[in-house]
């Protein structure tokens, strides 16, 4: 049985060749990489604002078009480091488990707080996202040509899986400008990722490499069934009825 990719050097080459083609499209659309020359800048600006002893305000948001979309504010200051003001998630307001929606109402219901503390938009000092989106379109391709021809059922279905919807992934693309028509702010709001929250490629070879691992461990555990079933049929129900509860662990 393979474990492991089909095309490994294929979805190599293809990650290598588009990662450059997916930093500038977004960098054309307001999202920037972490290591950008913009996002240095950006982040340089905020530490020292911090080292002033001054206030400030990031947002996060996840708006790429994965699941769980939401954002959230949190305020730092060098005497107190980081305090969490709200972290609003899409579906608490739209009733929609994992939503992947663009979070419309989760960034209104941040404004109404940023309202209510005598603030607004203006002073939140950095926006950053939850997702290297560059990274993550070139580690979706990748993924596509590891299994070709079969991964290109990803882009022929609505939703090939759990996390993924076309329709919602095209408007994370477009991500930074609807949230600076929602602020009121077209010509002035960028976005770029906090490596702190996803490190890029780095973090989805991660996970990458643990859904490999789980998929080995659970072949592991199908073949230590059989095999004990074979050695012991008087056992194989009560071994079968162990595996359905968590496996060789609860066993």
């Amino acid at each position: 049985m393979r474990v492991g990719p089909r095309h490994p050097l294929l979805g190599a080459a293809g990650f290598r060749l588009t990662l450059p083609l997916f930093e500038r499209f977004f960098a054309s659309r307001r999202i920037h990489r972490p290591d950008s020359a913009f996002a240095r800048e950006r982040i340089g600006a905020i530490r020292s604002k911090i080292e002033r002893g001054e206030r400030v305000l990031l947002a996060g948001v996840s708006a790429v078009g994965m699941h769980n979309s939401g954002v959230a504010l949190v305020e730092v200051t060098r005497a107190a480091g980081p305090r969490l003001i709200l972290n609003n998630e899409e579906e608490r307001f739209t009733a929609n488990k994992h939503t992947m929606e663009y979070p419309r109402a989760s960034i209104a219901a941040m404004l109404d707080a940023l309202a209510g503390m005598g603030l607004s938009a203006v002073d939140v000092d950095g926006w950053f996202s939850a997702w290297d989106s560059p990274a993550l379109f070139a580690t979706l391709l990748r993924a596509m040509l590891e299994e070709f021809p079969v991964g290109l059922g990803m882009l022929l279905h609505k939703q090939p899986m759990p996390v993924i919807d076309r329709k919602e992934l095209d408007g994370g693309t477009r991500a930074a400008r609807r949230i600076a028509h929602q602020l009121g702010q077209p010509h002035r709001f960028r976005l770029r990722p906090d490596p702190r929250l996803q490190p890029g490629a780095r973090r989805l070879d991660e996970l990458r490499r643990t859904e490999t691992l789980s998929v080995r461990r659970k072949q592991d555990r199908c073949r230590y069934f059989r095999q004990g079933a074979r050695a012991h049929p008087r056992r194989s129900r009560w071994a079968t009825g162990g595996a359905s509860q968590g496996g060789v662990d609860r066993l």
